[in-house]
């Protein structure tokens, strides 16, 4: 049964027996696509009282099955009729040409992915009807069990749809799309000149040959996205796995990976002459008149500035006055950067003086290394005594005043001091002991 908006208008005749009371009404019922009468839609009704019935009727606009049935429902007495056989009844609401895939009658597609081939959304499209269902052909073959507005393909060949109205004739299809597998491209990144350890400064570019205005790109670190490396190109700053994926008009690539190390710079570091480390960013003091030695290793070669000017390309450094000192050392083939700040404490007078000299002759005076206060009893100030040869004698925090020990006996023997405050050296010098 085919009804569509220029045509719907059917009659059905049926005979009755006994006679029905004075007031009865006949109603002409149909059931659901599947044939049940649970909820059923009223067609037509009838007070005849003549046997047989002729009625007319119009199809609900809804109707898309190949199961109905009619019965027919007297009011007085109440009662049904027989159902009727089952039978096909489509309403075709659109019945004209309508286009897939945006009216494009060729298009490719990734061999081992899909493609979504799909009815336009036009100023006159089906889609406007949510209620209708869809057949797809492939090759002139119906594929069973494609019923929605859209379809992945998968495999080559060619496409069309068409609305499902049973048995109708309607002239509701698409034109043909014909789809084509190609072989799916190998993406490959690479790293320039194919570095792998990234240096801090400049980070490693990231690159593919897969350059086109139509693609879309995203750059993974670690499988996360990165925000905003949309580009065919990536400066790579830290280390881990790094992958592309690509969106191309037909295909999405996935490149390979590319594993990125950090450059290690541990082993730099920079030392006074006394074999202290100078942390980078510190800050160190030297005392007027004075000048220190500071040696570099762990680089390949060395460059050192001071106040931006270059002073020295060897692994040592001697400073002698109050600059910023500025370190760069190849590592790798990295530039590594190390700097301080180097200060000069001018030698204090009167009762701040460091004294050189001790006599320890019990008595009573000059007996012990007496330094000024604001060395003494100090957690954050450390005192160190060494030997020409390097040996500590001394290495202690909150010094008291009380060096040498007693029983230490070395005469006329000359040391070497320096006290740190916040491992920062702040005074250095000689220590001679003078026994008679």
């Amino acid at each position: 049964m085919c009804s569509s908006p220029t045509f719907n208008n059917f009659t059905l005749t049926f005979s009755f027996n006994p006679q029905p009371n004075s007031d009865n009404n006949f109603i002409v019922e149909l059931s659901d696509e599947t044939g049940s009468f649970t909820s059923p839609t009223q067609l037509t009704t009838s007070n005849s009282q003549t046997s047989p019935v002729l009625v007319s009727f119009a199809m609900p606009i809804t109707v898309a099955g190949s199961a109905y049935r009619i019965r027919i429902r007297s009011t007085s007495p109440a009662s049904f009729s027989i159902l009727s056989d089952s039978f096909s009844a489509n309403y075709s609401i659109y019945n004209e040409p309508f286009t897939i895939n945006n009216n494009i009658s060729n298009q490719s597609f990734c061999q081992n992915s899909s493609y979504l081939l799909s009815v336009d959304n036009s100023s006159n499209s089906p889609l406007q009807y949510p209620q209708l269902k869809y057949k797809w052909f492939r090759d002139g073959n119906l594929l069973t069990g494609e019923i929605s507005s859209s379809i992945q393909v998968t495999q080559a060949g060619n496409y069309y749809a068409s609305i499902d109205y049973g048995t109708c004739t309607n002239n509701a299809y698409s034109q043909a799309v014909s789809m084509f597998a190609i072989p799916v491209p190998i993406l490959v990144i690479a790293s320039e000149n194919n570095e792998t350890v990234i240096c801090p400064s400049t980070g490693i570019v990231l690159t593919t040959s897969n350059i086109s205005s139509l693609n879309s790109y995203q750059w993974y670190l670690n499988n996360s996205a990165i925000p905003n490396a949309n580009n065919d190109n990536y400066t790579a700053t830290e280390a881990g796995i790094y992958h592309l994926k690509i969106t191309t008009p037909n295909c999405g690539l996935t490149s390979n990976n590319i594993t990125l190390t950090e450059i290690d710079d541990s082993g730099l570091k920079i030392f006074d002459d006394s074999g202290l480390e100078i942390i980078s960013g510190s800050e160190i003091e030297i005392t007027s008149g004075e000048q220190m030695t500071i040696t570099a290793s762990g680089g390949e070669s060395y460059e050192w500035k001071a106040d931006n000017v270059v002073v020295g390309t060897d692994s040592n450094l001697v400073i002698n006055q109050a600059e910023t000192i500025e370190l760069n050392a190849i590592i790798g083939g990295c530039t590594i950067t190390r700097s301080f700040i180097v200060t000069v404490k001018e030698i204090p007078s009167g009762d701040g003086i460091i004294p050189n000299t001790i006599t320890p002759n019990n008595d009573d005076s000059n007996n012990t290394w007496i330094l000024p206060d604001e060395y003494v009893g100090k957690e954050d100030v450390e005192v160190v005594i060494f030997t020409a040869s390097n040996e500590e004698i001394l290495r202690t925090k909150n010094y008291s005043n009380n060096w040498p020990l007693e029983g230490f006996v070395k005469n006329n023997t000359v040391y070497y001091y320096k006290i740190l405050k916040k491992n920062s050296i702040v005074a250095k010098g000689t220590l001679s002991i003078i026994t008679k």
